[in-house]
């Protein structure tokens, strides 16, 4: 299956169809589907496509030559392999000859065993393969760290050469669910907050009927591939990958404040500080301001929260409860912890992918918004705050519980609002997982807009 990548295809067809010579960088997380997406354009527009792996560097080498004898029917070359890397960027100026897309997978693997070889491609680059008009050179890998270092970074030797880089982001909820087909915006959703949008998670979860079935025999279950998941994620990136575990965990159980989190981790100001500089580039955590704050990065309100729900749900459910499900007990952890506690983890992910939905007018209410996302003081969290291009303010509230949401929302949200000093009119939108009780529902004000989930279907 191969979904929603339109927007990436166009942009490798667009840099196809250029005159010029192409460097282009690829990278983004584990599972993301970047090899995939790569492998179906290379067949389209026939590609080459090189992939790396974590063997020598000579073996890569031949693996390499073995490829290149393939694709241009090179019997000398399928007896006598390129000896070494010069003569393999010399034998891709001298027989690319037109206009050919050529894919390095798992880049980081080769920097791995030669760390030379950055130095390397800069130098043919520069020298040759820039001037071949024909070349269509990408380079691809999961490692998101070392990616960045050797090829984006200021010190990099590529640093400069590129022509173009994407980062390669997980589904939105709306196109994983083209793996699940559920017909229940709800349930997407609920599906959403465990497998984040990421391909692979979706297409292994997307095997079972429904979301706790999915849960029970693919996370919980020793021996299936996401059960240890979050282990192979984390050793890809770091050296020491138990040193992010703590901070990760303490994120996940509630503690969003610096100082909570070094409280918990008990790592001092300096340490914390690095590690969560880390998790935050490579996305595993994000760290986040109230919407209103006109410089966010320097904001002191700042909180920390699990940027990725595959990660998170892993921290909720999976790694308190590692000892018993390595002896079997995956039926009483579902039945005691994560059943009756599902709705309360969806409620705590479900703030960014309503945000989303609205940001790209899901809903159809005809907003386009300047800034769109969660605000709070001491003594206030509000939800939605969004401020619309007509200057419109939209503040909301979402409402995932089991009963319809009351009247009584309204009222504590209009006294939320109360207590900070707005000068703007105010259009109050709430979104109910259950829907809404009678004495709301039956409300025709137009500055309050009712979101009722449960009655959106999904084509």
């Amino acid at each position: 299956m191969f979904f929603n990548r339109k927007e990436e295809l166009k942009y490798l067809e667009s840099k196809y169809k250029s005159s010029e010579a192409e460097l282009l960088i690829f990278w983004g997380r584990r599972r993301i589907g970047k090899t995939f997406l790569l492998k179906q354009f290379c067949d389209k527009f026939h590609g080459i496509f090189l992939m790396a792996t974590a063997s020598t560097s000579q073996d890569n080498l031949e693996s390499f030559s073995s490829e290149l004898a393939d694709y241009f029917n090179d019997e000398r070359l399928q007896i006598h392999s390129l000896r070494n890397w010069d003569e393999f960027f010399i034998y891709l100026d001298e027989k690319i000859q037109e206009r050919t897309p050529v894919v390095i997978d798992e880049y980081p693997y080769l920097v791995e065993n030669n760390p030379a070889i950055s130095s390397n491609f800069q130098k043919y680059w520069d020298k040759r393969l820039q001037k071949n008009s024909n070349i269509m050179l990408i380079l691809n890998g999961s490692a998101i760290s070392m990616m960045e270092k050797e090829t984006l970074e200021y010190r990099s030797p590529l640093y400069g050469r590129r022509s173009g880089q994407w980062f390669l982001e997980a589904f939105d909820v709306i196109s994983a669910n083209e793996f699940f087909n559920f017909k229940n915006l709800t349930q997407a959703i609920e599906a959403y907050t465990v497998s984040s949008g990421i391909p692979y998670y979706c297409k292994i979860l997307s095997q079972q009927p429904d979301i706790y079935s999915a849960i029970r025999k693919k996370i919980l279950t020793k021996g299936e591939v996401l059960f240890e998941e979050v282990d192979f994620l984390l050793r890809q990136e770091f050296r020491t990958p138990r040193s992010y575990f703590p901070i990760l965990k303490s994120i996940a159980q509630g503690s969003h404040k610096f100082g909570e989190i070094s409280s918990k981790t008990g790592y001092d100001k300096s340490n914390l500080t690095k590690y969560l500089s880390s998790l935050e580039k490579l996305k595993l955590i994000r760290r986040e301001a109230p919407v209103t704050e006109r410089k966010p990065e320097k904001s002191r309100k700042n909180l920390y929260f699990l940027n990725d729900n595959f990660v998170s749900f892993w921290f909720t459910f999976v790694l308190p409860h590692l000892v018993h499900l390595e002896f079997d007990k995956a039926d009483a952890i579902m039945n005691k912890f994560v059943i009756p506690n599902f709705n309360n983890y969806v409620s705590q992910n479900v703030e960014p992918i309503i945000v989303e939905l609205l940001k790209n007018d899901f809903f159809k209410l005809g907003l386009d918004f300047n800034k769109i996302g969660r605000y709070w003081d001491k003594n206030t969290e509000i939800d939605i705050w969004g401020e619309t291009t007509e200057n419109k303010l939209i503040i909301g509230e979402i409402k995932w519980t089991e009963s319809p949401c009351k009247k009584k929302a309204l009222f504590d949200l209009i006294d939320k609002v109360s207590s900070i000093n707005i000068k703007k009119e105010v259009t109050y939108l709430f979104v109910s997982k259950a829907g809404f009780a009678e004495d709301f529902s039956t409300i025709t004000n137009e500055k309050i807009v009712l979101i009722n989930l449960k009655d959106i279907t999904l084509k």
